[in-house]
């Protein structure tokens, strides 16, 4: 059985974490598995009894998150812009790379 990242996974466009659900899936399955070799039904099911919570809460935070992506008004439309254009800005970037603490050739 194969578990490919986002085309197995992708619980939501704006959410992510496509490839950490296939590889933990896939992890869960195996241990499953190895749990119940003779009985494949029985360990399927536990497998998405265990997995579905997880899928389901990252579901959730995309639908949360997705206005990070796109704007859902005009004032959210401005503002993602202005931090978008600050961000750009050379002083607030060199403050920001004193804060973090990172040396002047990081870029």
């Amino acid at each position: 059985m194969v578990l490919l990242g986002d085309s197995a996974w992708c619980v939501s466009l704006f959410a992510g974490y496509g490839a950490s659900l296939a590889l933990g899936g896939a992890e869960l399955l195996g241990n499953v598995l190895d749990a119940n070799p003779a009985d494949v039904p029985r360990a399927l099911q536990r497998w998405e009894q265990l997995l579905r919570p997880v899928a389901e809460r990252r579901r959730r935070q995309g639908r949360r998150r997705k206005g990070l992506f796109v704007a859902s008004n005009s004032a959210s439309l401005f503002a993602r812009a202005q931090v978008l254009r600050l961000v750009n800005n050379r002083m607030v970037t060199g403050l920001m790379r004193r804060f973090l603490g990172l040396p002047e050739a990081f870029e």
